[in-house]
């Protein structure tokens, strides 16, 4: 009895163990049923990926990682196989990146598609797997780096001695200044005060400019009718010398009619009369027409002699 108890619990184990083999075995089976194969290339590292690593498309899990190996005609490329489900959309437009899992460094293959009209990708075709943003600050690391030590040597420059030295030199200054702009303020204040005052000047002294300019219009039409008049007179005077002119003719005319050969000495005085009378007449209207504001301001005086006020001996006498 014993060793058939023995032998159902042996046949009892080893079918246990055939019926967990077989249910691993399709695990297995529909774990890669309708998965197709894409190639991930990759021109720089793939820090924090592993195999078995999820692939993800727009955040949805779709495949795992299934291969990693560098490329054998350029060893600086990585190629990356990965699984995936034959239904995901796939495209020939994908790009692919790594995702990283919080804090633990490990990463996956994000996959994204921004295209709407790209044709399905070929099971097997290569997709780039473009620089993630830790790629990214990597590379830009020793620029920032550099930059970060400048600024900061220029920083210790800036707040070198010297240079504090002259900022409080300057805030000094401007503390000195600002004093002064204070004491300029307090002594324009009465200035400020008497703006309204002296702006009310300037308004009195503008209407009375404004009068003043009223009676310098009327003066300047008074000079000309001045003018005018002083033009009017002269034309008369043109018109006296020439009556004057005339009337010598006329006189010498007489005088000839009148003095003959044949006549006594008795007429000639009347005669002489009427001559000097014509030459003087001649004189005045002669006087008039080179200055006539003698009708207005009576005769010019005879220019001083000898030892009289105002003599100039280098002044020829007028004649």
């Amino acid at each position: 009895m014993e060793n058939k108890a023995h032998a159902l619990a042996a046949g009892l184990f080893i079918a246990l163990l055939g019926a967990a083999m077989l249910a691993v075995i399709a695990w297995f089976q529909d774990s890669t049923t309708g998965r197709v194969d894409y190639w991930v290339i990759s021109g720089q590292g793939v820090p924090g990926l592993n195999l078995k690593a999820a692939v993800k498309l727009q955040g949805v899990p779709i495949g795992k990682v299934e291969a990693i190996q560098f490329d054998p005609d350029q060893p600086r490329r990585i190629r990356v196989r990965i699984s995936v489900d034959s239904s995901a959309p796939i495209t020939t437009a994908t790009q692919a990146r790594l995702g990283y899992q919080g804090i633990t460094g490990l990463s996956f293959i994000d996959l994204s598609d921004k295209s709407d009209n790209a044709k399905r990708a070929e099971p097997g075709s290569e997709i780039v797997l473009l620089p993630s943003t830790l790629d990214k600050l990597s590379q830009s690391g020793p620029r920032l780096l550099a930059a970060t030590q400048e600024a900061m040597q220029r920083a210790s420059t800036l707040l070198g001695e010297d240079n504090q030295r002259q900022m409080m030199d300057s805030v000094n200054r401007l503390g000195e200044a600002a004093g002064e702009v204070a004491a300029l303020a307090r002594e324009l204040r009465p200035f400020a005060q008497r703006l309204p005052a002296l702006a009310d000047q300037g308004q009195v002294l503008l209407r009375e400019a404004g009068s003043s300019l009223k009676k310098v219009d009327a003066v300047s039409e008074e000079g000309l009718a001045l003018g005018r008049e002083l033009r009017q007179r002269a034309e008369a005077l043109d018109r006296v010398g020439a009556a004057a002119a005339q009337l010598q003719q006329t006189s010498r005319n007489l005088e000839q009619a009148l003095v003959g050969l044949d006549r006594p000495p008795r007429t000639q005085p009347l005669v002489d009369d009427l001559a000097r009378a014509a030459r003087a007449l001649e004189q005045a209207a002669q006087g008039l027409a080179d200055r006539p504001q003698g009708l207005i301001f009576g005769p010019r005086g005879a220019p001083p002699g000898p030892g009289e006020s105002g003599f100039d001996a280098r002044r020829e006498p007028t004649r």
